[in-house]
């Protein structure tokens, strides 16, 4: 299970003061399409903030804001360094999401400043972070060089903003901005994958040219972007310093983003790992060499100096150079697999080295104790294999003393150190958790409506239990920072969105955490949603999340159901259950199902009279099949079997059973049990019932099978009955059902075939 997200509820007012009122002077650029971007500081945190364009509305005018909210919360990528990531969102008067600033830039700003390998660095590095968010499951959806980030050192790249909520406008975009979307997304089709990629596709082409957008024909103007020739950026990039095999590899894998049938574009994952390779190849080898034996240098504790057996790279001539970075790159190959030979080759094809170099003159060619050291350095990442290597090295080298610890030694420590880091890190996650819930309840105890509706929207979000990764945990949390006194008291709120969200947060908080219901109680949620219920001038939908959040409070809590019923939730869920609306039905019915549930009494109480008007006046089928449910129940207990039965009850059970209904089944199972209750039965009962009963017990669940094999246990006593039955050809779904049913489907079975043969 993924772990709680750690994003931050804010609002506007505490980003006006990280960014300074939002002063031009703290401004990221100029404003875009999709808003403008501001600088600033959230403790000594650097932050970058985002106001959308037209963002004066809230979520009560704008219904996607709280889609938009639940994706920026539930959605968020796993930590990459190649993402920049989202912090937090303000939704009061607009939406303003807070990214950590990339002290690195945005690529716009330094595209010419960078030289060829750095320019490949990026694109490596934003395909990079692309496919990371793709494995996440985001869609980007407005990538161009402005969302695109640069490493301080211009050795990587970083994509962000990319959380945009609302589609560009592209009616009010310039040509040079509409060029970095998809045409099939400009044209009205959702962002997918293969759009993201084509618009890193043309920053690709961009990094190419070496220029901004609009300054390259080809970038302006489309032609031959789906796959024609591209002889302008080969050119392009030759003027840019690009070595000519690397651009047109380039130009390749950027045909490959931008052709217009989406399905055959590369995916960014492929891209990144084609881009990496190049990078790889193209590296300087010499800083390789050094790099190794530096490396291996550290390792063993000697200065590369001091060592007599070392050649100065940067002293010998162009043939030796060649020569010694083949053999250290064989060298390297005996334990570093495909990689390492591959590169061999490609070495030996160019004619690098003319010589053969043997084993014996490898080994000449570096002291033992590099030999080791380097051996030693693999042995962090690669395992037994390498282990077994250093130890046959050892064993070779003898009279040389090996100043590292044993490899296995290595390991373990490296285990350790892993696991205090994973303990580091789920205690910072668990500080920041308190963080994120104390600001929630903050929000919920602010006089601002606004801000209360924010603060409940993202409570019910994070305790989701089905978009949540841990709902639990979440509400845990939630709890453990107070936000039960601030959630109750937002029902008396005059913004509908607030009430509503604060009882889908109440409703998540009480089914996560029973335990937690009597706190709830105490802070006074019982009275706050029969009063939500009750107000027949609310809408239905907000008298619906009371009747859910209600459900939620007295799960399987008899003394709170007993406490409810003295208030008046009966009275109350009964009048929500006649309003003609499905939500309002299921919702008050399931409210009505718990009490039920937790104390047999309560339904009593409602009246069987009551129960049964209900279901016969009810024209809607949730509501008809709610309170039939209700009436089944209470025939399980036979005093309530000739209130029943005078109230036309047994009428009722009979026609739902002809619609099949599996809770009338075991409404009339249970009248059916007691004898003296035959003769009535038998006046309503028909044929076409008795062929209802047999196709519950052909087609029906086991709880529909079973019910319908003891109604027919029962009724085989009374002979007119059972004469129906046979018409209706019961007989052989019950011998089928003895045969193939579960345990206690085949125990119903066997009596009634029993009672039938007697």
């Amino acid at each position: 299970m993924p772990p709680l997200p750690t994003f931050r509820i804010l609002s506007k007012v505490d980003l006006k003061i990280a960014t300074r009122n939002f002063r031009s002077d703290e401004r990221l650029g100029e404003e875009g399409p999709s808003g403008i971007a501001y600088k600033g500081k959230l403790g000594e945190t650097a932050i970058a903030v985002k106001v959308a364009s037209g963002s004066g509305t809230g979520i009560d005018k704008d219904p996607t804001a709280r889609d938009f909210m639940k994706t920026l919360i539930l959605k968020q990528p796993p930590s990459h360094p190649n993402v920049v990531p989202i912090m937090g969102i303000a939704l009061d008067g607009g939406q303003c999401v807070m990214s950590a600033l990339a002290p690195g830039g945005s690529l716009e700003s330094r595209l010419t400043q960078l030289n060829w390998f750095q320019r490949l660095k990026v694109a490596q590095g934003a395909f990079t972070g692309l496919a990371a968010l793709h494995k996440a499951g985001v869609v980007h959806g407005n990538l161009k060089t402005t969302n695109v980030f640069v490493a301080p050192d211009g050795l990587d790249g970083l994509v962000g903003d990319y959380a945009a909520g609302r589609r560009p406008d592209f009616e009010k975009m310039a040509p040079s901005v509409l060029n970095y979307y998809d045409p099939e997304f400009v044209k009205g089709n959702e962002a997918t994958n293969e759009s993201d990629v084509y618009s890193l596709g043309i920053v690709l082409l961009e990094l190419l040219a070496s220029q901004k957008d609009g300054e390259v024909p080809a970038v302006q103007n489309g032609g031959d972007r789906g796959g024609g020739p591209l002889d302008e950026f080969a050119d392009a990039a030759a003027s840019g310093g690009w070595p000519e095999d690397v651009a047109r590899e380039v130009i390749e894998l950027a045909a490959a983003c931008v052709r217009p049938n989406a399905r055959r574009r590369k995916s960014a994952d492929i891209i990144a790992r084609a881009l990496k390779q190049i990078a790889q190849d193209e590296v300087d080898e010499a800083g390789n060499v050094v790099t190794l034996m530096r490396l291996a240098d550290k390792a063993c504790g000697t200065a590369r100096d001091q060592s007599a057996n070392m050649p100065r790279f940067d002293k010998m001539r162009a043939r030796e150079r060649a020569q010694f970075e083949f053999a250290a790159l064989k060298l390297q190959a005996r334990w570093r697999g495909r990689v390492a030979r591959r590169r061999c080759e490609k070495l030996k094809r160019s004619g690098a080295s003319s010589q053969v170099v043997s084993d014996e003159s490898l080994d000449a060619m570096f002291t033992p104790e590099q030999v080791k050291a380097a051996v030693f350095i693999q042995t962090r990442w690669r395992g037994i294999m390498a282990r077994k290597k250093t130890r046959k090295l050892i064993a070779q080298k003898k009279g040389v003393t090996f100043q590292e610890e044993d490899a296995s030694t290595a390991l373990t420590r490296k285990q350790l150190n892993e696991m205090a880091l994973a303990e580091q890190e789920a205690e910072e996650r668990e500080i920041l958790h308190a963080e994120i819930f104390g600001r929630i309840a903050a929000m919920l105890a602010d006089g601002d409506q606004e801000i209360q509706r924010v603060g409940a929207t993202a409570l019910a979000i994070y305790t989701d239990r089905d978009e949540s990764p841990d709902p639990t945990e979440a509400a845990n949390c939630a709890v453990n920072a107070g936000v039960l006194g601030p959630l109750v008291h937002v029902f008396t709120s005059r913004n509908q969105v607030a009430v509503m969200e604060s009882a889908r947060a109440l409703e998540n908080i009480t089914v996560e955490l029973p335990a937690e219901q009597n706190r709830a109680l105490r802070a006074g949620a019982l009275e706050a949603c029969l009063r939500l219920i009750a107000d027949r001038y609310h809408p239905v939908t907000l008298r619906a999340s009371g009747a859910r959040a209600l459900r939620g409070l007295l799960l399987q809590n008899p003394p709170a159901c007993r406490r409810a019923v003295e208030k008046g939730a009966l009275d109350a869920l009964t009048a929500l259950m006649q309003v003609k609306d499905p939500e309002a039905q299921s919702s008050s019915s399931a409210a009505l199902a718990g009490l039920a549930d937790a104390d047999s009494e309560i339904l009593q109480k409602l009246g069987v009279e009551r129960l049964v008007g209900m279901a016969v006046r009810a024209r809607d089928a949730p509501m008809r099949a709610a309170t039939i449910a209700f009436v089944s129940k209470l025939a399980r207990d036979s005093d309530t079997h000739e209130e029943i039965i005078a109230a036309g009850g047994l009428e009722l059970l009979i026609g739902m059973i002809l619609r099949l209904n599996e809770e009338a089944v075991w409404g009339l199972a249970s009248m059916s049990s007691v004898e003296d209750n035959w003769a009535q039965i038998a006046e309503v009962m028909t044929v076409d019932a008795f062929g209802a009963l047999k196709d519950l017990i052909e087609l029906g669940g086991d709880y529909g099978k079973e019910g319908a094999a003891w109604a027919c246990c029962y009724l085989a006593g009374h002979p007119g009955l059972q004469v129906m039955m046979i018409k209706a050809n019961v007989l052989l779904p019950l011998v089928g059902l003895v045969k193939s049913g579960s345990r206690r489907v085949k125990k119903a079975a066997e009596r009634a075939l029993k009672a039938l043969a007697s």
